[in-house]
Formats: structure tokens, sequence, C-alpha cells
């Protein structure tokens, strides 16, 4: 998928709305954003409190690591931000634990 102008400009604008709630401070660290054309497919390992590692697929529209990478679904992007729903906090580049 080749990144056009229009995707920059969208996810650094939902970045920027970011910025006005939480201060330039919180993207500190931050390295990259990756951004696929749709859900993506991850593998998960997680250990239960019996010690059995349990692996599964789930399928997400983003993801991000503290302070790391932040993984967005293009279409997911889009569908958030030209389609108004009257929820922000569903939008996925804006989403915020």
């Amino acid at each position: 998928m080749e990144i056009t102008l229009t995707m920059k400009v969208v996810v650094a604008a939902q970045a920027c709305l970011l910025i006005l709630d939480l201060g330039v401070a919180y993207f500190d660290g931050w390295v990259e954003v990756i951004l696929y054309p749709g859900a993506f497919r991850i593998n998960h390992s997680q250990i239960d409190a019996i010690s059995l590692v349990h692996n599964e697929a789930i399928i997400l529209n983003g993801e991000s690591w503290l302070h790391g990478s932040v993984i967005l679904s293009w279409d997911d992007v889009k569908r958030d931000t030209f389609t108004f729903s009257g929820w922000p906090q569903c939008r996925i580049a804006l989403i915020r634990t």
C-alpha cells in the first residue's frame, strides 16, 4: 500500500487532537506510525494462573506500544474520520488508555 499525503494528513491531524487533550509530552519516545490497509491479525500468547500457555490469533484494527510504535488500520481510520458517528472515543486513532 502506498501511503498518500491524505493518509499522512489525516493521521497527523488526529494526533494533534490528542496533543490538545494530553499535551505534547504524551508523545515523547514514540517512534513511528505503521499504517496497514485494513484490519490485521496477530498471534498472542498468554500464560494463565496455572502456567498453561494459551495461543490465539486476534484480529485488530489498531495497536500501540508504550513509547514505541502505533499500528493503525487505514480502513478504520478513514471510516472514523470521514463518517461522523458522534462518538470520538470510538475513533481508532484517538483512543487512549
